[in-house]
């Protein structure tokens, strides 16, 4: 049993220190977050649309776009497939529009957002760096887009730019490079030392499914040696470790049994169940903050569980020595109020049983009563 306490989930960054960089959060996200419409099995990675993931606590977002041909809006897409198979196409402004007005109702949040160009037509780099920055532009006082780290002081209220691309030479120090990920890698640090991801994502059958698991909790491990304390928070000179990003989500495309759904249904249980038995505790213990870096999964909130999430955002009651998770003596307190409970509910159970069973005697020898009056 591990019981968590965590802040309402629209909010659960405002009680955190203005200094933490935010590579030391622990932060809930989604694979190729767009696709919770109706699409191909293999293309359908989400169970919720973008505000109600929002609402419960996602923080990072995963977005693959594709420039439409008159260059001055993207639509969203899985791969070369576009995220909808009905409705028309989706566009990246849409979506933007939805962070904006999460962070203007909730400004002690930030969103994370990478992006990164897919699609059935090819168009280079520099192409979608300069259309993206021409959508960006009107709503830039909503964007953190510095190359380093930011602190949430920095970036509260705003979407910070994560870039799996490369920039056109007009457009200079734009966004947080990710531009060297290396595709279905189970470790690789980015060219600019500011992202470590964990991205194993073909899994050929469901036996492989298991070494996935392997990279994911492994990946949990590297997020979770660092400690952030007064000592180290707020100093100027203080260099931060990298963004920890941990995707969750695999699959084979010519294999039903490794779709994105069946997937996610092995990972993510077995995902908390490492959080809360192992990691949580201090299986390695003394060895940092039990931080976990971005978990990005897939189908999260699925059938109204988001217990992954919250269990994810509890871990950031252990930066800087503030404690959210519920201890040993509290917990025990509530397995006593419970069985206190129980054994209330059990006297008050009775007591109604042998009321009733007094008013069945009662009945029964009234009822014999009147049966003797009438015999007589």
């Amino acid at each position: 049993l591990t019981l968590v306490w965590t802040p309402p989930l629209n909010k659960w960054m405002a009680p955190l220190p203005e200094t933490l960089p935010l590579c030391a959060l622990s932060v809930p996200g989604t694979h190729n977050s767009p696709t919770y419409h109706v699409a191909a099995p293999s293309v359908r990675c989400q169970a919720h649309p973008i505000p109600v993931q929002l609402a419960n606590g996602i923080r990072f977002f995963d977005i693959r776009a594709q420039p439409e041909q008159k260059g001055t809006n993207m639509w969203l897409v899985h791969g070369a497939f576009p995220v909808s198979l009905t409705g028309g196409k989706h566009h990246l402004t849409t979506l933007l529009n939805h962070f904006y007005e999460f962070l203007a109702a909730n400004p002690s949040e930030t969103v994370m957002v990478s992006l990164k160009r897919e699609g059935p037509f090819e168009v280079p780099d520099a192409t979608f760096s300069k259309i993206l920055y021409r959508i960006i532009a009107p709503n830039v006082g909503n964007w953190y887009t510095g190359v380093e780290i930011p602190t949430l002081q920095q970036c509260r209220g705003k979407c910070v730019l994560i870039r799996r691309f490369t920039l056109h030479p007009e457009v200079r120090d734009w966004g947080i490079d990710a531009s060297s990920w290396q595709y279905n890698t189970p470790n690789h640090i980015s060219s600019g030392g500011h992202i470590q991801v964990q991205d194993f994502c073909e899994v050929l059958a469901e036996k492989n499914v298991d070494q996935k698991i392997e990279y994911v909790t492994t990946h949990i491990d590297r997020a979770g040696v660092y400690t952030y304390t007064k000592d180290t928070m707020g100093i100027n000179n203080y260099l931060p470790p990298p963004i920890y990003l941990n995707f969750l989500s695999a699959s084979n495309f010519w294999n039903t049994k490794c779709w994105p759904d069946k997937v996610a249904e092995r990972v993510n249980p077995a995902v908390v169940d490492y959080l809360a038995l192992k990691h949580i505790t201090g299986r390695t213990s003394g060895a940092g903050d039990c931080g976990t870096g971005v978990l990005v999964m897939d189908y999260v909130g699925d059938k109204g569980d988001w217990d992954q999430i919250r269990l994810c955002v509890s871990m950031n009651g252990l930066v800087g020595g503030r404690r959210m998770l519920v201890d040993k003596e509290m917990m025990e307190k509530a397995v006593r109020e419970k069985a206190e409970k129980e054994k209330k509910a059990k006297v008050e159970e009775d007591k109604k049983s042998a009321e009733a069973e007094v008013k069945a005697e009662a009945a029964k020898a009234e009822a014999a009563k009147v049966q003797e009056e009438r015999r007589l």
